[in-house]
């Protein structure tokens, strides 16, 4: 029951910074110099949301319900989670300024105890199987994964 009340708390607190950031983008002041970041914000938030289509996309056409290790899920156990982390980042590259990092590094932490959450619940689902499967992908590494992909091609 308390896990649920975090996890709802989590999810609320996510979507309210999601809905206040482009009232924040005309409210807040940020110095020019670092618009530079802005297309650096462009390529996190399509790589984000890239990884969080890939995922629904491989749950969708999971039927059984069982452990996926291909795909997106082939280089990085998390992808989903990995998108979030990735857009919401995005979120301090697009308008940089102190109330934006903040609800960047905010939802970093929520989503890194989703992460754990998941790993945890994944262990006890698919025990020796998900054992294994951590062996060989990495929790949220992207560069690691495409590497480890490539190697073993």
């Amino acid at each position: 029951m308390r896990q649920k009340a975090i996890n709802t708390m989590g999810y609320i607190v996510s979507a309210v910074s999601i809905g206040i950031f482009p009232y924040l983008v005309f409210k807040l002041d940020t110095h020019d110099s670092l618009r530079s970041l802005l297309f650096l914000g462009w390529v996190l938030l399509s790589m984000g949301a890239g990884l969080v289509v890939a995922s629904l996309a491989a749950f969708t056409r999971n039927r059984s319900g069982g452990l996926i290790e291909s795909g997106v899920y082939g280089i990085v156990r998390h992808p989903m989670y990995l998108g979030a982390l990735l857009c919401f980042l995005s979120f301090f590259c697009f308008h940089p300024h102190g109330i934006t990092l903040f609800l960047s590094l905010v939802n970093g932490v929520i989503v890194y105890g989703y992460i754990r959450q998941g790993e945890k619940q994944n262990m006890e689902r698919f025990g020796e199987a998900y054992k294994q499967y951590m062996k060989k992908v990495p929790q949220i590494n992207l560069l690691t994964g495409i590497y480890r992909r490539l190697k073993n091609r």
